[in-house]
């Protein structure tokens, strides 16, 4: 039944998504493209070698930025996204195989504060420097870059791909094996170490919530920074004094004593999370590094062995297993680790755990049926719990319950209480969200009772709950792929994301979250539109796609809309405000109007990803070269074969014709025979007696049978003789008996209609018989028809 609704649902909206843009001016995608790839190009620095996030900033490589960069450059130049993944690898610190989510130029060594950003500069990081001897954050990149990989290497699928992979594969397999084994909470899960590790906004009011215990420890141990926090204040997206002091005191928690050991680390951190952005990409990003095992092994390449090729595909058969521990009740969720509660799990736990995990998967795919009416009964129309109806039609909170809080510095930054609703009904009702999910009559599966260390999920819903999806066809149980679905097109949910007076989806929290700044993030938007798309929903993700696509265009994505009147300005801005559309940031600004990131996301949105297989390699150059002039060689040959044989054929039919001795003359030695009065009998006989002027004796009769069998193509291939040559060699012209006679005695020639048959066709072929015996004007020509229709043939077949 859900799985009817929510296909109806797609439907409905694939239908009616034109029309939900309120632009009124149509979008000109091309020109929208052309003016994102010279973004791109002009982004590029060619003394660093990388593209940089925005000329608004100093010169620094963001990861996320660069990557979809690359990402982008799949779909029109690979070369140039192969030399930019290229470049966020080559960062890599030697000593653990982490990969640095920023890598600073070298004209920034000893500044403290990264130009353009609220990021510090490479003094406050103290992190070691990469192959490439350039500073870097300590903060690990989104691990995009087996996925990126491979879509590159699908752009091409040739010997330069080939070699491509090659050469980043054991980079791209040491950054996971050092996630998977120095960040593993042991069970295929990893942590995160730092806010900045995430794709949410540096001020989305989730970290409010998360930083507390990170607060109260600075607080305790009275740290002071090392340098004055006030310079990145005026910097667009900055989140507030208080949680970005905590922030920042976490940067110098990883850079302490030994310097980025992550057993100490995990130990020491008062913030400390299993995200779910970072490890849905990491699932998907392992699935990937399969593949790419798998082709490199197929090529006889040295680069992996049988232990690599084990160990990624063991990533990649938990890669949507494991998330089902981040499930939260009714959404997928991150999950902060009380301080000091990093995990000692013994191995015969972890195999334990592994074994549950794949009993599970069984047993919710066999309970999907039972599942699915009951989440209908849950969050059908007409079918909310008491909890959900209690939270009324969502919408963006227009009155806050957020107070001032004055901090030491005199500074204000507004702090969440109580989400609030929008007002409905002259009162504003608060709103909780639920300590368990919808009581339904059949719950959706749950995971298995292996218990995460001590901790707690985020305290309510955003965009990131939305990120499993991504991992695609890997296995999430069905009933929360509908569970999600309806979180995004149904209102008056608690974790819904349809909230009124919103024009544009989807906001990074929900409706029911106090957000003083709530925004549309293309980066969210992206990845949960390939997400619905990955597991079969056309509607929404093409929905989400337009919506999206819209807000850079400043313009409807309905093709029905009128031109614009004059050229239109796009905004290549990384948020936008929900309600109006607008662009948050300016063109100067750290995510402003020429954001390289908002460029490749509209190229990577615009254009689906290139397909592809390890099940069907590539061939190299080389080996294509040959196959082809084998298969030419042999398809000359044949066709010279057939020309041959076709002109023999024809001559030999073309000199039987003019000498009257071919298959149609000989058959029709009947008429001739009855003209010259050589045939004697009654038509209609019934006892069948024939009677021959000739006086034939048996020999004769047998002479003249072997004849006729000649002149109707027999085997031994000779011609046979006309009348005129029978009669001068003495051969007798009549015909044996039980040829001719006998079909006109055994149907009644005469009186039936099967004689009245017999009669025309006699005469027929009589006509036919004197336009073929007539000399060159019959024959000749129809002869010379037929070589040229062979010519023709023969000609064709060859081609």
């Amino acid at each position: 039944m859900l799985g009817r609704t929510s296909a109806a649902a797609s439907i409905l909206f694939a239908l009616v998504n034109p029309f939900l843009n309120h632009a009124q001016q149509a979008c000109n995608t091309t020109l929208l493209l052309d003016e994102a790839q010279a973004l791109l190009r002009a982004n590029v620095d060619p003394t660093q070698g990388w593209t940089v996030p925005s000329k608004a900033t100093a010169p620094f490589l963001d990861s996320t930025s660069s990557l979809f960069t690359a990402y982008a450059y799949a779909k029109f130049d690979p070369d140039a996204g192969m030399k930019e993944l290229l470049a966020s690898l080559a960062g890599q610190w030697p000593i653990n195989g982490l990969v640095p989510r920023i890598r600073f130029p070298a004209a920034s060594d000893g500044d403290a504060w990264l130009q353009g950003t609220f990021f510090p500069g490479p003094s406050q990081w103290q992190a070691p420097q990469g192959e490439s001897n350039l500073t870097s954050a300590g903060l690990a990149a989104p691990p995009y870059h087996a996925i990126i990989a491979m879509q590159l290497f699908n752009a091409r699928r040739d010997d330069a791909g080939l070699a491509f992979l090659a050469e980043v594969f054991p980079a791209i397999y040491k950054y996971h094996g050092y996630l998977h084994l120095s960040r593993d909470a042991h069970n295929h899960l990893v942590y995160s170490y730092h806010p900045w590790e995430s794709e949410l906004p540096a001020d989305s009011p989730i970290w409010a919530e998360v930083l507390n215990a990170t607060q109260a420890r600075l607080t305790a141990e009275e740290w002071v920074p090392r340098v004055p926090l006030e310079e990145p204040a005026s910097i667009a997206g900055y989140p507030g004094e208080e949680i970005f002091t905590a922030e920042m005191y976490l940067v110098d928690l990883m850079g302490r004593g030994s310097g980025y050991d992550d057993t100490r680390i995990q130990q020491e951190t008062p913030f400390l999370v299993i995200d779910v952005e970072f490890n849905s990409v990491l699932a998907a990003a392992d699935v990937s590094l399969a593949a790419m095992a798998k082709i490199l092994q197929l090529h006889s390449s040295d680069v992996v062995d049988d232990g690599m090729r084990n160990a990624v595909t063991g990533w990649a058969d938990t890669a949507s297993t494991r998330l089902e521990y981040l499930w939260a009740g009714d959404r997928y969720s991150s999950y902060l680790l009380e301080a000091n509660a990093a995990p000692k799990m013994a191995s015969t736990k972890i195999e334990a755990a592994t074994a549950s995990r794949v009993s599970f998967v069984a047993a919710s795919t066999a309970s999907t049926a039972v599942s699915q009416k009951g989440v209908v009964a849950g969050l059908g129309v007409g079918g909310l719990t008491a909890q959900a109806k209690g939270a009324g039609s969502s919408g963006r909170a227009a009155g806050t319950a957020a107070t001032a809080t004055t901090t030491g510095s005199g500074s204000k930054r507004p702090k969440v209480t109580t989400p609030v609703h929008h007002h409905q009904g002259g009162t504003l009702r608060s709103l909780a969200m639920p300590k368990k999910p919808p009581a339904v009559s059949a719950p959706p599966p749950s995971p298995p009772s292996v218990p995460l260390p001590p901790g707690s999920f985020y305290p309510f819903s955003v965009v990131s709950n939305f990120w499993p999806l991504y991992v695609g066809g890997s296995g999430l149980p069905p009933s929360r792929v509908e569970g999600l679905f309806f979180q995004i097109i149904t209102p008056g949910l608690n974790s819904s994301f349809d909230c009124q007076g919103d024009v544009y989806r989807l906001p990074t929290s929900a409706c029911a979250v106090n957000d003083p700044k709530p925004k549309v993030s293309l980066l969210h938007n992206l990845i949960v539109q390939r997400g619905l798309a990955m597991n079969g929903d056309f509607g929404l993700n093409q929905w989400l796609l337009n919506e999206t696509v819209s807000l850079v265009c400043a313009a409807s994505m309905d093709p029905f809309a009128k031109p614009p009147a004059t050229s239109p300005t796009f905004r290549f801005c990384r948020y936008f405000d929900p309600v109006s559309g607008l662009p948050q940031g300016k063109k100067e600004d750290m995510y402003g109007e020429e954001s390289t990131l908002a460029a490749a996301l509209v190229w990577t949105l615009l254009h689906a990803d290139a397909p592809g297989g390890a099940e069907t390699p590539p061939i190299s150059h080389d080996l294509t070269f040959a196959l082809v002039v084998v298969e030419l060689v042999i398809a000359f040959a044949t066709g010279m074969g057939c020309f041959v044989l076709s002109l023999s054929l024809f001559r030999k039919l073309s000199r039987a014709d003019v000498e009257n001795v071919g298959p149609v003359s000989s058959m029709l030695l009947v008429r001739e025979e009855e003209e010259e009065g050589h045939y004697e009998g009654e038509e209609g006989d019934d006892d069948g007696e024939r009677s021959y002027q000739g006086g034939e004796t048996e020999e004769e009769e047998k002479r003249s049978s072997k004849a006729l069998r000649l002149g109707a193509g027999s085997a031994d291939g000779k011609t046979a003789l006309t009348t005129k040559q029978r009669k001068k060699s003495g051969h007798p012209v009549g015909r044996p008996r039980g040829l001719y006679e006998s079909f006109r005695h055994g149907h009644g020639y005469g009186g039936t209609s099967s004689g009245t048959e017999l009669r025309r066709v006699e005469s027929e072929m009589g006509s036919l018989n004197e336009r073929g015996e007539g000399g060159e004007s019959g024959g000749g020509m129809m002869s010379s028809v037929g070589r040229v229709v062979g010519a023709g043939l023969s000609f064709l077949k060859f081609w």
